[in-house]
């Protein structure tokens, strides 16, 4: 969810599909409530910008469920968390835990092998007090969760993967993540579109992975069906955040050193574009 900027307004938005769909209709959004004009791309890297990953809000741009509650936590005490019910068939991403006052702070038990809590359905939490004769305090949790139908999706897993290496800082895994699936929902795209073209599958087939190439597909055959077909433009920033995340990757992969002067800018801009691309291929099809 974010917030209309006009200060008079204040409407919430909720990161569905229709304002995808809008966007690509016209790059822009409109308040339904001031009519305000808004650049959705923009709007999603200034999340990225406002260190709203530190509290793990930027899976929300992917669809991911957010979870809270509140427990109550005594000095030594050792608490278990049991989130299974609440994940289900789902994976954790990100968990973090605030107290309410300064008496006790909670710290995760584990055994001499800690586990990831991709891993985890049960943590265990110590209090351990922060003052002498500590009481009783209020511990609010709050997580990330993928659904199953994110976890299962072979290209949204990665694209929750690419998420969460630019949260660890990690733009190496992060390009290539980001770039490979959308890579994968381009390839399903055009096989989509030629197959209902009345091309047999026999041709189609070998044509997109023995001829037409990434950029192929992306830089000439896409504005061949867009205008064939009237279908709706991906956008010039996406494109341009694209073709940067292309860049990058394929550096990655044919150098096969790491890169340590990443520009943050650049970097946010290329997650953006792999979201909006990937929006772009699931949700455009021909009528």
């Amino acid at each position: 969810m974010f917030i209309c900027p006009n200060l008079k307004c204040r409407y919430n938005f909720y990161f569905n599909d229709m304002i995808f769909l809008e966007y690509f209709n016209s790059e822009e959004i409109v308040c339904p409530w001031c009519g305000k004009r808004l650049d959705l791309f923009k709007v999603f890297t200034d999340i990225l910008k406002e260190g709203f990953d530190q509290l793990g809000l930027h899976y929300s741009l992917i669809g991911c469920e957010h979870k809270f509650e509140k427990i109550s936590l005594k000095p030594h005490e050792l608490y278990t968390l049991d989130i299974s019910e609440r994940i289900g068939d789902g994976e954790l991403l990100y968990i973090s835990y605030t107290p309410e006052g300064g008496d006790i702070f909670p710290l995760e038990h584990h055994s001499n092998t800690p586990q990831p809590h991709i891993n985890q359905e049960t943590i265990y939490l110590y209090g351990k007090p922060q003052v002498d004769k500590a009481v009783e305090t209020k511990i609010n949790i709050s997580y990330w969760i993928a659904p199953a139908e994110i976890k299962d999706d072979v290209s949204l897993r990665l694209l929750v993967d690419a998420f969460k290496r630019y949260y660890e800082k990690n733009y190496q895994y992060m390009v290539i993540s980001a770039f490979t699936a959308v890579e994968i929902v381009q390839n399903q795209f055009f096989t989509n579109i030629l197959n209902s073209s009345g091309i047999g599958k026999e041709k189609v087939e070998p044509f997109l992975k023995d001829h037409a190439t990434f950029s192929y597909q992306f830089g000439i055959l896409l504005p061949l069906l867009v205008n064939k077909f009237k279908l709706p433009k991906m956008g010039q920033k996406v494109y341009d955040g694209l073709m940067n995340l292309k860049t990058d990757r394929d550096n990655i992969v044919h150098s096969g050193e790491p890169k340590s002067d990443w520009d943050i800018n650049r970097i946010q801009r290329e997650l953006i574009a792999a979201l909006f691309a990937f929006k772009y291929y699931k949700l455009i099809s021909i009528e």
